[in-house]
């Protein structure tokens, strides 16, 4: 019973955290951007890799995450996102 009562506030707790979390600016996310380009240099073109380093590095600053590249690319004004 404990144990169901402890995860179900963990997990209301969480949800509101995430919540909470402000939206990275254009100026933050780019930089952020170059700095998972350059640290992936023969693995920029995978999506699923940069996506990865970009929301662990927003995470890590308390910014919410992204769920595709193309919403990255589209908030930085990246042609062909």
């Amino acid at each position: 019973m404990n144990t169901r009562l402890i995860t179900l506030l963990l997990l209301a707790s969480t949800s509101v955290m995430a919540e909470d979390l402000d939206p990275v600016d254009k100026e933050t996310l780019v930089d952020i951007y170059e700095y998972c380009a350059d640290i992936n240099d023969t693995n920029v073109n995978d999506e699923k890799i940069m996506l990865t380093c970009i929301n662990e590095e927003l995470s890590t600053l308390s910014y919410q995450t992204f769920t595709s590249l193309s919403d990255v690319k589209k908030m930085i004004g990246m042609t062909g996102a």
